[in-house]
């Protein structure tokens, strides 16, 4: 009984947490107000897991394109059914940082989106078998070839995402969690595919 109050006490930090380590990141306020007026959505989305993940993290203006998408004009008026399936599409199943970004034939990653609802490419056997049980939700491709540097010496590497979407991800490396155990990275849109 201790270690499943111990885990519930710990999951339910995690949006705090992660909200307080990007709030020194310029460009992610609208992320931060995501996770404080929505914790349950984030945390719920996390499917139980509280390490070893990867969170990638929209820009402001990503947001902004997706609640003018949503046709809403603030965070708070999103519903949380539609929050789980966003924040879900933007958590990876493993805890990356940029060097493992660069196998040159890319790397196929399972993020904790499982709804068959919006499954364009689910993981098979081997990612399973690579990232563990429980990497099976919908996946995204991290392609080693369309990698580049920004000016302040950041690699930038293109994920394939459902409806052939590429997205611009910005390797920062930033960790947070107990132990530092979980890393976050920037996107510059938000994934697509998630929604109906």
């Amino acid at each position: 009984m201790t270690w499943v109050f111990s885990k519930v006490a710990i999951a339910s930090t995690l949006p705090k947490d992660l909200g307080v380590v990007i709030s020194h990141y310029t460009g992610l306020s609208l992320f931060r107000s995501l996770l404080t007026s929505a914790p349950q959505a984030f945390t719920t989305s996390l499917s139980g897991r509280d390490s070893n993940i990867t969170v990638l993290i929209p820009t402001d203006t990503a947001i902004e394109s997706y609640l003018n998408a949503s046709g809403v004009s603030h965070v708070t008026e999103l519903n949380q059914t539609d929050l789980q399936v966003f924040f879900s599409y933007h958590v990876l199943s493993v805890s990356l940082t940029s060097t493992d970004f660069e196998e040159p034939r890319g790397l196929t990653i399972p993020t904790l989106l499982q709804n068959s609802q919006f499954n364009n490419r689910s993981a098979g056997p081997q990612i399973q078998t690579q990232f563990g049980k429980g990497a099976d939700g919908q996946v995204i491709f991290a392609s080693g070839k369309k990698r580049s540097k920004r000016a302040h010496g950041r690699p930038n590497i293109i994920l394939r995402a459902g409806l052939d979407q590429n997205v611009k991800m910005t390797a920062l490396d930033g960790s947070w969690g107990t132990n530092n155990v979980n890393s976050f990275q920037i996107v510059h849109q938000y994934v697509v595919s998630l929604f109906k």
